[in-house]
Order: C-alpha cells, then structure tokens, then sequence
C-alpha cells in the first residue's frame, strides 16, 4: 500500500477514497464477470431462485442497497459513522448530481459563516476518517492471507440462500457496470418492448425470459414475422452480455470512471495521474499478470472515451 498511500497524499480525502477502492478492484473485475454466464461469482454457484421474488427484486433499489450496506458494515474495516457519511453522500448524488449538488449549495448558503465552517471541518474530518479506514480495508484484503480465508467464509455463509445477494452480484453490480445503466431502468425499457433492451436483459439475465411480460414481447416478434430478432432473443439467452470483459477493458472502464468522478468532485485528475495511480496499484498487488502500459496514449485515449459515457451516466456533462 506504500506508492498508493504516496498518490493519495495532497489530493481531497473523498476522491482519493474513490479512486483507490475502485483502482484496487480493477483486477479482479474481468475473473468476475467472467463466471456470469454460469450464475456465479468466484467459486461460489447461486442456486435458482423463485421466479416472482427475483423479478420483484427489478423494481427495488432499497434492496440492493441494504444489501451492500450490510456487506461494508460486517465484513469491511469501516466504521458505522464512516458508512453513515458514506450514504449521505451517494444520497446527495443518487438521483441527480447537478439537482444534489444544487440542493447542497442553497442550504449551505443559509449557514452562518461559523457553521459554515464548522460544516466544512466536520466533513474534511469524516472523509480523512473514511479514507483511513478504506486503507486498512484494502491492506488487510491484500496481505493477510489468514483473515482473507476467515471473511471468504463468513461471505458465503452470508451470501449462501440469499436471492438479494445473488441478484446483486449477477446483475446489479454488472448492469451498472457494462451497460451503464440501473438494471430497474434495462427491465422497464425491455418489458415495454425496446429490442435492444430486451436483448441486453437476457444476456445479463437468462432468467428474464420466464418473466411474463418479456416472454410476451418476445412472442410478440415471432407473431409479427419477425423471425431474425425473435430467433436472435432466443439465442442471446444465457451467452452473457455482448461486451469485452478483458483486464485491460476493465481497467479502461475503471479508470474513466474515476476520471469522470474527479471531475463532479471539482478535483480533475490528468490522465498521468490516473496513470500512475494504476501503476501504484499494480506495484503494491505485485501484480504479474496482464501487464498493462498505463502511461501510454492508448492508455490515455481509453480514459477520455470511458470518461464521456460515464459522465452522460452520471449526468456531468453539463454541470457547469
């Protein structure tokens, strides 16, 4: 962790807090997404599910959410007061982060400038806290072997029946991820009949299919002699989502995120230092395996196109 710690250090608690944990997850993103085709996340196979409850879990953001939370708060370093201050600040962001930010600034502007002050102080200190805390998380995953095979444990007996964790880590989490989109939103736009939505849904989730309002768009091309798209629905189901899930994607994909994130946090990073984040990054795993020219201008290019679609997602293009 020495180099990482050594990028962190002069940069805004919160953004160094962000681009590390999603630097140091980098690498294992590709093995991840990988194993979805077989409804499985590592080693661990989720069983099936009911078909009703799996469906429902489409139209529930809370779910997911207590889901994650619980996770960070059982099996992470980070304390109840650090995930507290975490949520209100995915809240202040959730749904809109122009309207968020907005909303902060109108508040904040009716402070006195002493608690405007003091407001600025308690926020610096929780984040200094948090990003600590996110250390000691990511040195403890990476060095010590002992406690990684305890938590290993301790997750699957926590994971082991449960439909929201399957539904998190099979859809969820790779939804946002490959699609860029929540997966609430993919499922409306399918079950009303958009093709590429459909097609996007039983890549991801083959499930979908048995759902009977996607079963009834599907149906719904064949009866209208649509035989191409309706033999194409069939045959996408199960075969994963049509995307490069390659470690050198999933860095790209990664790196432009933070590069979008920097700049809602009105701290841009240049894509030299993104680089030499992931050189840190890879430096303090050791890693050996998918070598990868983090300082080249593929490298950089890579950053700016990730960087535009996230930042459409994310609703930052035209925050000024």
């Amino acid at each position: 962790m020495r180099l990482t710690r050594k990028w962190a250090v002069g940069k805004p608690p919160l953004l160094a807090l962000v681009a590390t944990q999603f630097a140091f997850g980098a690498p294992y993103l590709s093995d991840a997404l990988k194993s979805l085709k077989n409804s499985a996340t590592s080693s661990y196979r989720f069983d099936l599910p009911n078909f009703h409850d799996w469906f429902k879990l489409y139209r529930s953001h809370r779910k997911s959410n207590d889901f994650i939370r619980g996770l960070f708060s059982e099996f992470s370093s980070f304390s109840p007061e650090s995930i507290s201050f975490a949520e209100e600040l995915a809240e202040l962001t959730q749904s809109d982060w122009l309207q968020g930010k907005k909303t902060f600034e109108v508040e904040f502007s009716k402070l006195s400038p002493e608690d405007k002050q003091r407001e600025i102080r308690n926020a610096q200190h929780n984040a200094s806290q948090l990003l600590q805390e996110s250390f000691k998380d990511l040195e403890e995953d990476t060095y010590s072997h002992k406690l990684g095979d305890i938590v290993a444990q301790n997750l699957l007996e926590r994971i082991n029946g449960s439909i929201i964790a399957g539904f998190y880590f099979l859809v969820f989490a790779p939804c946002w991820l490959l699609y860029r989109q929540h997966p609430s939103t993919l499922y409306r736009n399918a079950r009303l009949g958009d093709y590429t939505s459909l097609e996007k849904l039983l890549r991801l989730d083959p499930l979908t299919i048995h759902d009977p309002a996607i079963g009834k768009q599907v149906q719904k091309l064949r009866l209208s002699g649509k035989k191409y798209k309706y033999d194409n629905l069939l045959s996408a189901v199960g075969k994963g989502p049509r995307k490069d899930i390659s470690h050198q994607r999933m860095e790209h994909v990664i790196a432009g995120l933070i590069s979008a994130i920097s700049d809602g946090l009105n701290h841009p990073l240049r894509h030299k230092e993104i680089a030499e984040l992931f050189d840190a990054v890879s430096v303090d795993l050791t890693l050996k395996k998918h070598p990868v020219n983090h300082k080249s201008s593929a490298f950089s290019k890579a950053i700016q196109r990730e960087r535009r679609d996230w930042m459409e997602v994310l609703r930052l293009d035209n925050k000024n």
